[in-house]
């Protein structure tokens, strides 16, 4: 009898009783029809679970979010930040290169980091502060939420930044809108008059894009994205330091080439004064997508192999052999290893510094005495 024979079996049997248990629950056997007295073929077990299976990920991968009025606002949210920085993001650097600074680009990379800073900061307690598809990219394939919020947080970023682009065109007017791209990303542009189209290829534009991305990410996860992380970084703190961060990657890439509007980094920010504008902001586009696209799949297929969090792993490895003194196990102790276990997403982890105090567990008390350590088990 076949495996699957075995578990139809062992799934129908409990609706058998009294002299049809015996005819009816034999391997390759109909099984009792309890409302007709009768027996009848079982489903495939198979047929069962894959049928449970796919209405169980509908409903937690999509239905339930659609229903759930917090998603809604929460991408409510990420369109009103997202028109924020946008918006005042534009203006402060249209007056800055007006105003004629002698480093406009630093000044104009302190300016975006601060205005990306306080709309993170605003929008955290409702979304998490993202703010850039990148970011929601990311956190979808690290897990940390669920792919129908990270489309609804994309679609409001993008749509956050279409009507900050607009709305920033009709302050400033069509022509300093055009003179300056409305502070957009662009591979190649006019520096004067009478010059043709200076920039740079798509292939040095996308390395450079790819490289920037993920330095961001790297960074913004080691301070707030990864969960244990975040509270000792601050719930203050974290959001100007992801600022800072994008402003020096504005500062690094901006100034290289004349014609070049440095790297994007944010497709949402990148998108609305295309749409806007039009024309040479579409040439090259796709680099701007592409670039922190790859970036993200990077860093989540980093985050998952070697979570951040492995220090506190170690430290509680220690723990356990600690804790495991004298026979005892620290009950306290194997709850804080199974949180840490589910906020890294590596059960290995957990199993291991189980498995690792059991063999210290045994070993101290085959020799009759108590574990000691000494400065050489520090972490």
């Amino acid at each position: 009898m076949g495996h699957s024979q075995a578990a139809d079996v062992v799934v129908y049997q409990h609706t058998a009783s009294g002299d049809h248990l015996a005819r009816c629950s034999a391997p390759g056997t109909p099984t009792l029809d309890e409302d007709r007295g009768t027996c009848k073929i079982p489903e495939p077990i198979s047929a069962i679970s894959a049928s449970k299976f796919s209405s169980e990920v509908l409903h937690r991968a999509v239905l339930r979010d659609l229903q759930n009025p917090e998603v809604w606002r929460a991408g409510v949210f990420e369109c009103v930040a997202s028109f924020a920085a946008t918006f005042v993001g534009i203006l402060c650097t249209i007056s800055t290169l007006e105003a004629e600074f002698s480093h406009p680009v630093a000044v104009i990379a302190c300016l975006q980091g601060l205005v990306l800073s306080l709309c993170i900061f605003a929008a955290a307690p409702a979304t998490g502060g993202h703010v850039n598809p990148c970011i929601t990219w990311t956190e979808m394939l690290t897990g940390h939420i669920s792919p129908v919020r990270g489309v609804l947080y994309i679609i409001g970023q993008i749509l956050g930044s279409i009507v900050g682009s607009f709305m920033a065109k009709i302050v400033v007017g069509n022509a300093l809108a055009t003179q300056y791209n409305l502070g957009g990303c662009y591979l190649q542009s006019r520096v004067s008059a009478t010059s043709g189209m200076m920039g740079l290829g798509t292939g040095r534009a996308l390395v450079l894009e790819i490289v920037l991305a993920f330095f961001v990410l790297f960074i913004s996860y080691s301070v707030a994205l990864d969960p244990p992380r975040l509270p000792r970084t601050g719930y203050t703190l974290a959001p100007f330091m992801i600022g800072g961060i994008v402003g020096l990657c504005i500062f690094a890439g901006a100034g290289l080439f004349s014609g070049y509007g440095g790297a994007g980094i944010n497709p949402g920010r990148c998108i609305g004064p295309a749409v806007v504008l039009g024309g040479s902001m579409w040439t090259g586009h796709w680099v701007f997508w592409v670039g922190p696209g790859l970036s993200g799949a990077l860093m989540a297929a980093l985050y998952r192999n070697i979570p951040p969090t492995h220090i506190q792993v170690y430290k509680l490895r220690k723990e356990a052999r600690k804790g495991l003194v004298g026979g005892r196990k620290n009950k306290p102790f194997f709850a804080k290893v199974n949180n840490l276990r589910l906020a890294c997403g590596n059960e290995k982890d957990g199993e291991r510094i189980r498995s690792d105090s059991s063999e210290d567990q045994s070993s101290s008390h085959h020799r009759g005495k108590p574990l000691t350590y000494g400065r050489d088990h520090a972490v």
